[in-house]
This record gives structure tokens, sequence and C-alpha cells, in this order.
């Protein structure tokens, strides 16, 4: 299986496991995901796969570690393509909600 392909696959399952709220194997294949799509050295594929990390952290109630991979996502982006785009917007809000909930913990 090619690279990308099986990337996309473990971010699929990921994401499902996340939908499943079965934390441990979503954190664990996401993780996955995101150390083959540092290898690959897409800095946008990196900022997707941290952001969907994040939005798995957020679901589960780790906050401070949402922030982190939704930070690093933004810092990823914007280094890549700037400050524009609807994923940009996206990052940006994402990171506005979770310092919310931090704030109010």
């Amino acid at each position: 299986m090619c690279a990308m392909r099986q990337l996309s696959e473990l971010n699929k399952q990921g994401m499902r496991a996340c939908a499943e709220k079965d934390w441990n194997n979503a954190e664990f294949l996401l993780t996955q995901a995101l150390n083959q799509g540092i290898a690959i050295g897409s800095n946008v594929l990196e900022a997707k796969l941290r952001n969907n990390i994040g939005i798995m952290y957020t679901l589960s109630g780790r906050h401070q570690e949402a922030h982190v991979h939704f930070s690093s996502a933004l810092d990823k982006l914007t280094t890549k393509i700037g400050k524009k785009g609807k994923f940009y917007h996206v990052l940006c809000d994402n990171i506005q909600k979770n310092t919310l909930r931090i704030n109010t913990k």
C-alpha cells in the first residue's frame, strides 16, 4: 500500500474511533497517521492531521493537549500558505473555542 493511502486509512480509522469515543484507539491511529505525514514532509498535510488530533483531544476533554496540536497546525499552515483560506479560519476558530474551554475550567 502506498504511503498516502496508508496514511489516509489510518486517519479515517482514527476519526471513526473518535466518533465511537474510543479515545485510546483514536489517539494511537491518528498519531500513527501524523508520524507518517511528518515523514512525507508536507506542512499542510501535517496541519490537517494535527487539527484532527486536536478535535479528538477536545472531544475527549483533553483541552491542553488539543491546544498544542491546534497551535502547531496553525504554525505549519501559515508557514506554507500564510494567513488565508478556509482551513486557516477553521484552525483559528478551533483555537478560540478551545481556549474558552480551558479558561472556563
